[in-house]
């Protein structure tokens, strides 16, 4: 077995644990182990005890041995893929376990039991694959080839599906940097390009009209690039500075593009692309000032919303929906305070620097209600919307149209 040329020993049991400094890994393992919600961390311990005995743990522990030895990591790797079937097998048992008593007391009706087995996705046939490399049950196989085909993201850990093998088949693990696949029972040597990205703490304003220039709020800059990181795996932080933070990951050239892609969807870029052949990439992170919503002030404080329904029979624009239908299934949404507009008649109501993310709470319950909001003007420091009822829907229409429909 090979990965990019060089080989991969097979992992021997007998061969003696070398000295080396564990606590990279373990934190490393750590962070992993908080971002996905399992405990492993306290069974690698455990188990590491009782393989090398406490004296060579703590020996493990102090020696001066940077990212320790292959030995070392295909210890943790064993005990971690046994972990991870256990966990697996233990959730399904228990969903299933709580349907059945659920249903004793409800009907006797064993459906809800199949329901918690369904495919996340299509909802009709069993979950009957695993993810790779995120290791998720959540489909079945037509779905799951759906999901690689589409390049679709783990309806679970939200990483990207790369692949994915049948639960009762033999255990792989694919490599989250370059998506080779092996049995677990090797070092893999990852041969994926080596990047470092440099996000600073402070960035240039970005011009909007004529002569101005709008500050830039750099937590902002900084979240949407985690987000848009996350789909790709693990990245590790290398140093946090007063100047910046230095992110440190390697990624095949064809997923980097994939990443470029997604940063640019939000208004960001890698400014400069610095390598030599003893160094990785080095690429500074920057807004793009050509961004149409980085001149309105995505990146900028937190907007004022001016929200109307507009009066649809003297607009013409929208439809012939009655106006008061639509405030009438706004009345318990807390955050509306509608006023009536006298020379125009629209209500509008106006809320006050909120962050997108609590706007989108509220424009997800307009969803529910068949209505959405249309952004009719943006500016650095406010957004005004209308709000209209959703097109191509049908009971939309029936429940906002002002005459009946035939």
């Amino acid at each position: 077995m090979s990965a990019g040329g060089r080989s991969l020993g097979p992992w021997d049991p007998t061969t003696p644990m070398v000295p080396g400094n564990m606590s990279t890994l373990i934190n490393l393992v750590k962070r992993t182990m908080q971002i996905r919600d399992l405990h492993l961390l306290p069974t690698i311990r455990h188990v590491l005890k009782q393989k090398i005995g406490t004296t060579k743990y703590a020996e493990l522990l102090t020696s001066n041995v940077r990212n320790g030895t292959n030995d070392q990591k295909r210890l943790i790797l064993r005990v971690a893929q046994a972990y991870a079937r256990h966990k697996n097998v233990r959730e399904r048992t228990e969903r299933s376990s709580g349907a059945e008593e659920k249903v004793d007391e409800v009907s006797g009706d064993d459906s809800d039991v199949e329901v918690l087995n369904k495919c996340m996705k299509c909802g009709q046939n069993p979950i009957d694959t695993i993810n790779l490399p995120c290791q998720c049950e959540t489909c079945c196989e037509t779905c799951a080839n759906d999901q690689v085909d589409h390049r679709d993201v783990c309806l679970k850990c939200a990483r990207y599906v790369r692949g994915s093998r049948p639960i009762d088949s033999h255990y792989v693990i694919q490599c989250n940097s370059c998506g080779f696949t092996w049995d677990g029972n090797a070092q893999h040597q990852c041969e994926a390009e080596e990047h470092i990205i440099f996000v600073a703490n402070q960035f240039a304003p970005v011009p909007s009209n004529p002569g101005l220039t709008h500050p830039v709020i750099p937590e902002k800059v900084h979240a949407a690039f985690q987000k848009a990181m996350a789909p790709f795996g693990s990245i590790a932080l290398v140093t946090s500075e007063p100047s910046g933070e230095l992110y440190e990951f390697q990624l095949r050239d064809e997923w980097f593009g994939e990443l470029k892609e997604e940063l640019r969807k939000v208004g960001l870029r890698f400014a400069s692309h610095e390598y030599s052949n003893e160094e990785p990439w080095l690429s500074t992170l920057e807004l793009n000032p050509n961004s149409r919503k980085n001149i309105s002030g995505r990146y900028g404080p937190d907007k004022n919303r001016l929200i109307r329904i507009p009066n649809y029979q003297r607009r013409g624009l929208y439809g012939d929906y009655d106006q008061e239908k639509v405030r009438n299934e706004l009345k318990d949404i807390a955050e509306f305070n509608w006023i009536r507009e006298g020379f125009t008649g629209n209500y509008y109501t106006s809320i006050s620097k909120m962050p997108d993310e609590k706007f989108k709470i509220i424009q997800k319950k307009l969803k529910r209600l068949k209505l959405r909001m249309v952004d009719v003007r943006s500016t650095y420091f406010d957004i005004a919307y209308n709000i209209i009822p959703k097109e191509g829907s049908p009971s939309a229409q029936h429940r906002y149209a002002r005459t009946s429909l035939v």
